[in-house]
């Protein structure tokens, strides 16, 4: 990889940084989600048992609350130092900005993770737009609508 220098920062040269392949990005999707679905499930069967999905929005505040938490344990150190998630290390790609440079973990969980998690939270069409964000992986850019949201891309790593 090519690295042209701009005063003391170092920077990727645009054409060096291919975006990572969409059945890589799909398969790190399918693992983080996996992953997710099994850390969460021990949760939803206590609430399931305990009656709280009874009560909608309180079992929806206690399971994204819940999610987020989790995922946060799992994936934050690893989004800090190498933009990666479990998936995505796992899948050898990795997030950075569009300026080819690492992104602060706080502006991808809070420009591309917290946006799309939000809107997933709304019946009905919450889960219609997320499906739409994938689908934007089509395109000719390879970026998600989180992506765009954040600035961000995924790369090989």
């Amino acid at each position: 990889m090519s690295i042209a220098t701009t005063g003391r920062k170092a920077k990727y040269n645009i054409s060096s940084c291919p975006t990572a392949d969409r059945m890589d990005r799909l398969k790190a999707a399918l693992i983080d989600s996996g992953i997710m679905l099994a850390a969460n499930f021990p949760l939803y069967l206590m609430l399931w048992f305990l009656g709280v999905f009874n009560y909608y929005l309180v079992a929806l505040v206690i399971c994204a609350a819940a999610s987020a938490t989790i995922f946060m344990s799992m994936n934050y150190n690893s989004l800090k130092t190498n933009g990666q998630t479990i998936g995505k290390k796992m899948m050898n790609i990795r997030i950075i900005g569009r300026d080819n440079q690492p992104m602060c973990v706080d502006s991808l969980l809070l420009k591309r993770y917290a946006p799309i998690w939000l809107v997933s939270l709304i019946p009905v069409i919450g889960p219609l737009i997320c499906m739409v964000s994938a689908l934007c992986i089509f395109r000719s850019s390879h970026a998600c609508l989180h992506d765009d949201i954040a600035g961000s891309k995924v790369v090989p790593a």
